[in-house]
């Protein structure tokens, strides 16, 4: 699609964060629209954090490249689903818009039949995959703004839902404990919450994308990278989760989860990320997708 959305520039970055409607916040993490820049007038490279599943439309023709990790950057499809990561990504594009919306765990089940960890760290093409990912294009032909955008959203999530997961009350509850408790007990938590932990490992995997140990410290790392922005290294032992055992180990959890040091990661020129960082929080109520609450859209 060649198409620019006219309350977006077209020549800087920007980022847009809107709330879906209401009977979808549970399943959508919030509606985002970037800007990268001028289109032939990159190549524009920026590093995000690693968080849940996104589904994603290039507005624009202008290529596009991304990689997760160590990966080699490969490119982007017009419609794709960027699996739930575990890894930071390196985005290369050459301007134009994308708009897109996130998908927690909850909607994984209502939006996708296979398991969220076939497609962890990954870019899968939506055709094929996803029914409703063709129609859902057509419309954002016809789009003009992000309140455009956010119609066309509502209007066709709401019909693809399918039928809830019967482990739902069990999903909500992880997803909650996850970002609440870092040195969560996950037997005691199995325990409380009537099922075994072989359960609570299976229902992360196959909705989450990943085992829970992995993602506690996926939402430990993130909430203390956010607190360290802006701040020398000196004063990050003050900062950062009290779960960690010193600043080496924080470091160990940099290199895991964003295959570098977070004071590298940090003096990277990456304007977009920066923004979405704050526009995410004014709009959703968390600077992460990954450290979203259900129903955070609703209060923020």
């Amino acid at each position: 699609m060649d198409l620019n959305l006219t309350d977006l520039p077209v020549d800087a970055p920007a980022v847009r964060y809107m709330r879906p409607d209401p009977r979808l916040m549970p399943y959508i993490s919030g509606y985002h629209a970037y800007a990268a820049g001028r289109i032939g007038g990159g190549p524009y490279h920026e590093w995000f954090f690693p968080g849940w599943a996104n589904v994603r439309f290039r507005l624009a023709s202008a290529p596009w490249q991304l990689g997760y990790g160590d990966a080699a950057p490969e490119e982007v499809p017009e419609m794709v689903l960027f699996g739930p990561s575990r890894s930071g990504a390196h985005s290369i594009s050459q301007g134009g818009h994308l708009v897109g919306f996130g998908v927690t765990p909850l909607g994984w089940h209502r939006l996708f039949r296979d398991p969220a960890q076939r497609f962890a760290d990954r870019l899968t093409p939506l055709d094929g995959l996803w029914p409703a990912a063709r129609p859902m294009q057509d419309a954002l032909r016809d789009a003009r703004t992000t309140a455009d955008v956010v119609r066309i959203f509502n209007a066709h999530l709401l019909g693809a839902l399918r039928p809830a997961s019967p482990d739902e009350a069990l999903i909500a509850r992880l997803f909650d404990l996850l970002v609440e408790d870092h040195d969560l007990d996950l037997r005691k938590a199995a325990v409380a919450m009537g099922c075994s932990p072989q359960k609570l490992r299976r229902i992360s995997i196959a909705h989450f994308g990943f085992p829970p140990k992995i993602l506690l410290r996926r939402s430990r790392f993130l909430k203390s990278l956010v607190a360290i922005v802006g701040t020398e290294p000196g004063q990050w032992s003050q900062r950062i989760s009290a779960s960690y055992f010193d600043q080496s180990h924080f470091i160990r959890d940099s290199h895991y989860f964003l295959g570098m040091k977070p004071g590298a990661f940090l003096a990277l020129d990456r304007p977009l990320a920066m923004l979405s960082i704050k526009a995410r929080q004014a709009a959703l109520g968390a600077p992460f997708q990954a450290l979203h609450r259900l129903g955070a859209s609703s209060t923020a």
